[in-house]
């Protein structure tokens, strides 16, 4: 009798003991962009580390690495690991513009090209 109702028990409440239950479809997320506009954050933070310790921002990237020659005496990099350049996750090299005292930060996005929607990009 005992296992007649663990059956019953079972097949009413619609599920098994060696099927787990079933969950909805979730849709996939696009995280590619969200990863772009992380590593530009944090890349930009570095950036603003470097212009506390320096003055100004760096003319490239590769200061925030190894230390320029023409660089402050306050330099205390590297301010990034790794080696540059630094990439997006689509392998491309951020577009970075400074002229010392602003800067811009900018990943070509998924097409690869700068200039259109699906940029990553401006001051963090």
């Amino acid at each position: 009798m005992t296992r007649l109702a663990v059956a019953v028990l079972l097949v009413g409440c619609g599920s098994s003991p060696s099927r787990p239950p079933v969950r909805p479809p979730q849709k996939p997320v696009d995280s590619t962009p969200r990863a772009a506009e992380a590593i530009r954050v944090y890349v930009g933070m570095a950036l603003e580390t470097y212009r506390a310790h320096c003055g100004a921002y760096p003319t490239t990237l590769e200061a925030l690495f190894t230390k320029p020659v023409s660089s402050s005496a306050d330099w205390r990099g590297p301010y990034l690991e790794g080696q540059p350049p630094v990439l997006d996750p689509w392998g491309r090299e951020f577009v970075y513009v400074s002229d010392r005292t602003s800067f811009k930060l900018s990943s070509p996005g998924p097409d690869g090209m700068i200039g259109t929607a699906d940029d990553i990009g401006g001051k963090p």
